[in-house]
């Protein structure tokens, strides 16, 4: 699940999560508009904090190969 919808899926906002891992408001706003990628502690942090909800690969960009497979498979 991303950042962002995991937010919104439970209401929190970004300030209430910003203080629950102990960041700046501005970090997280970075990260679920996928303007920036937490550092390793951080999506540990983030991982923890979500009860799992929010993984590091949930950070990472679609491969090309996955896009490349779903182009196949609409074909």
């Amino acid at each position: 699940m991303k950042l962002t919808d995991y937010l919104s899926h439970t209401g929190m906002s970004a300030e209430t999560f910003a203080k629950k891992l102990d960041v700046t408001v501005s970090a997280v706003n970075f990260w679920r508009n996928g303007d920036r990628t937490p550092r390793i502690a951080q999506m540990r942090k983030i991982f923890d904090a979500t009860d799992g909800a929010v993984t590091p690969n949930d950070f990472m960009p679609p491969s090309e190969e996955s896009n490349s497979r779903t182009c196949e498979a609409a074909e």
